[in-house]
C-alpha cells in the first residue's frame, strides 16, 4: 500500500547501535518531513528487548511510551525538542533532493546532448559527489559519544557498562 502522508521518525541522532537513538517525529507527505512533533529516545529493536538479558528492569516494566508510527509500533521516552535532530532531518531530504535533481540533468545531458549544448557535466557530477559526502558526514556523525550515550542509556535504564559496550561495538 503506497501512503502519501503520515507520521515517522527522521533525523537520527545520538545512536547507540543495537539500543537506543534520539529522533524527531513528524508529520510527512510522501516521506518528506514537514511538520515536527516531538522529538523521542527511541529503543531499538524492542520486540526483542524483553527477551534479552542485558534488557533494564525498567524497561521490562514498560515505563516508556508505547505508541503507533507509520505501522509500526515504538517504544520511547519523549524528551524537549532537538534542533540538532530537526535539522539532520531536513538536511537529509534536501540533499537527496539535490541528488535526484542532478541525476536527472546528467540523464538529459546524455539523453538529449542538443538541449544542453555546450554544458559540461562536471560540475554536476562534482555537486552529486559532494552531496553524497555530506549524507555521509551526517550518517558518521549521528553516533552519540561515550558520555551522551550514557546519560540517554540512564534515562531508559540501561547500565553503563552495556551502553558503552554498545557505543564500542556498534561504530
Amino acid at each position: 500500500m503506497f501512503m502519501l502522508g503520515g507520521q515517522n521518525f527522521y533525523g537520527k541522532i545520538d545512536r547507540v547501535p543495537g539500543l537506543f537513538y534520539v529522533a524527531t517525529q513528524f508529520i510527512h507527505l510522501f516521506y518528506i518531513p514537514l511538520i515536527p512533533m516531538g522529538t523521542h529516545l527511541v529503543v531499538e529493536d524492542q520486540n526483542d528487548m524483553a527477551l534479552r538479558r542485558d534488557a533494564p528492569l525498567r524497561y521490562r516494566t514498560a515505563k516508556s511510551i508505547d505508541f503507533l508510527v507509520g505501522g509500526n509500533s515504538f517504544r520511547s521516552a519523549k524528551l524537549g525538542f532537538n534542533l540538532r535532530s530537526l535539522l539532520y532531518a531536513w538536511a537529509n531530504i534536501a540533499l537527496i533532493i539535490i541528488i535526484l535533481r542532478d541525476g536527472y540533468y546528467l540523464w538529459e545531458m546524455w539523453e538529449y546532448p542538443s538541449l544542453t549544448e555546450g554544458r559540461e557535466a562536471w560540475p554536476t557530477i562534482g555537486q552529486i559527489l559532494a552531496c553524497l559526502a555530506a549524507l555521509w558526514v551526517i550518517r558518521w556523525s549521528s553516533y552519540a559519544s561515550e558520555r551522551r550515550a550514557v546519560e540517554l542509556g540512564r534515562r531508559l535504564g540501561f547500565d553503563d557498562a552495556t551502553v558503552l559496550n554498545h557505543v564500542h561495538s556498534g561504530r
